[in-house]
């Protein structure tokens, strides 16, 4: 091993001990600007992986990136409070029932056509594994036309471009299951076991509330 490989090493190391140690350093607006850094590093990461190494320019980056952020949001939404508040006994998101027929059921599994896709998101776990799974299939689905098709240059452009739009009209145009351009809101903390994340948040955003109430 060559000293270079050492020094990079060395940094990754200290740059995961730092991320690691934020937790007990950090106060919770920081921790949050912290994780969104991460989560849009990520994004970045991708994108240079792609262009900067394949030399593909892939335009529809933001694709598989929302599609797997929409997954753990959908049972993020089911885990909030307004969810277990709409007069069922199981959640259900809020969204769904202000764009119901009138005379329309409550329960998730009938408000809509398409409600029933919601009822395994009911589990946080399927949450996280379709947000694993689901980009994964798409960009396989991708690459294997683009590679065996052999297109290549700015045709691969062109198409990851147009596939993100479509997809955009395709949630825009289900507002009923999906709340279109307004997305979802009003998530609920995301658990790992007994561990809820954000929750020191969570206090923190309560306590300012009653402050400026109370003030």
């Amino acid at each position: 091993m060559t000293d270079k490989q050492r020094i990079r090493i060395a940094i990754y190391l200290a740059f995961f001990a730092l991320i690691m140690c934020a937790p007990l350093l950090l106060d919770p607006f920081w921790l949050n600007r912290i994780a969104k850094y991460l989560v849009f590093g990520m994004l970045g990461v991708a994108v240079a992986l792609s262009w900067g190494y394949a030399g593909v320019l892939n335009l529809g980056q933001g694709l598989f990136f929302g599609a797997g952020a929409y997954m753990l949001a959908m049972s993020l939404k089911l885990a909030s409070p307004t969810s277990l508040q709409q007069g069922s006994d199981k959640p259900v998101p809020d969204f769904m029932l202000w764009n119901a027929e009138p005379g329309a059921p409550t329960e998730l599994c009938c408000i809509n056509k398409a409600s029933f896709l919601w009822l395994p998101f009911q589990h946080q776990w399927f949450g996280i594994v379709m947000g694993i799974v689901l980009p994964v299939v798409i960009a396989t689905v991708i690459g294997i036309i683009v590679f065996r098709k052999r297109i290549s240059g700015v045709f691969v452009s062109i198409i990851t471009l147009a596939l993100v739009l479509l997809v955009r009209l395709l949630v825009i145009d289900s507002q009923p299951v999906t709340n279109g351009f307004n997305g979802l809101t009003d998530l609920g903390w995301f658990k790992i076991g007994e561990l809820e994340l954000d929750h020191a948040a969570a206090c923190s955003a309560r306590r300012a509330t009653s402050r400026s109430s109370n003030g």
